[in-house]
């Protein structure tokens, strides 16, 4: 999505109003990690790196976390594990709990400082024109957005989203990505031994914080997917540990 956005923002001349965003889970996010002497970067990482990558500057992405306030009355992370423990289960598909709390609405609170700033210069509600990566191929509930709209309006800010993949099949992703030599993380090549192909077909898309057989958002045959991703990671934790040597970092 970010290389189909940063062809059109290089050819209309404005790379440099474009803002990269990553919002962390905070423990939840997938971690970098050492195998074979290794070493394959964690989320944030690859986010960062792959914002490089497209051509936005490194001081143009931001990291975000939603916070609340501590005992000490200061801001503290409010990891999407507090949000499980609260709720009493992972999120699910029907029950994403987690993508407006933990994502958007993280990314759109972000933007407040800016857009004070700038509705004082401006003398108006500042735009923003807000890309995703969503593609119809990926759920049904997905299949039916539209590829631009407008999501918010009002005093502050206009919001409009642009989903520029949304026609784009998952044959055309993995073809794009094994012909670019753009870093993608390693959870979707299953684990990083197989870090020259893509995970099995029953895999199912994953967030920063799922593992490959699916504990979040999961669409997983039979409904295993706590079950299977708990059984996945103690068997690959084991076998790093054990059988390769490497470590979780």
């Amino acid at each position: 999505m970010m290389w189909l956005f940063m062809e059109t923002a290089r050819a209309t001349g404005v790379v440099e109003r474009v803002h990269s965003y990553y919002a962390s889970l905070g423990l939840l996010d997938w971690p970098g990690i050492t195998y074979h002497g290794v070493y394959w970067p964690g989320v944030s990482e690859v986010a960062a790196q792959q914002s490089t990558a497209f051509g936005l500057p490194p001081e143009q992405h931001f990291e975000v976390t939603r916070t609340i306030t501590g005992p000490d009355g200061t801001r503290m992370p409010h990891s999407l594990l507090t949000e499980i423990a609260t709720y009493g289960r992972f999120p699910r598909l029907g029950s994403k709990y987690c993508t407006k709390s933990a994502k958007e609405t993280v990314v759109s609170a972000s933007w407040t400082p800016f857009v004070t700033r700038r509705k004082k210069e401006l003398g108006r509600p500042v735009r923003i024109l807000k890309v995703q990566g969503m593609r119809r191929d990926e759920s049904r509930s997905r299949s039916t957005l539209s590829p631009y709209r407008n999501v918010l309006a009002n005093g502050a800010r206009v919001v409009d989203e642009w989903l520029p993949a949304l026609e784009w099949t998952t044959d055309a992703v993995k073809e794009w990505c094994d012909s670019m030599p753009i870093a993608r993380h390693w959870t979707y090549d299953w684990y990083p031994v197989l870090a020259t192909g893509w995970a099995p077909p029953a895999a199912p898309a994953r967030c920063a914080a799922s593992p490959p057989s699916g504990i979040c958002c999961s669409r997983s045959a039979g409904g295993r997917a706590l079950q299977r991703s708990t059984s996945w990671w103690k068997a690959f934790a084991a076998t790093a540990a054990a059988t390769t040597g490497g470590s979780m970092t």
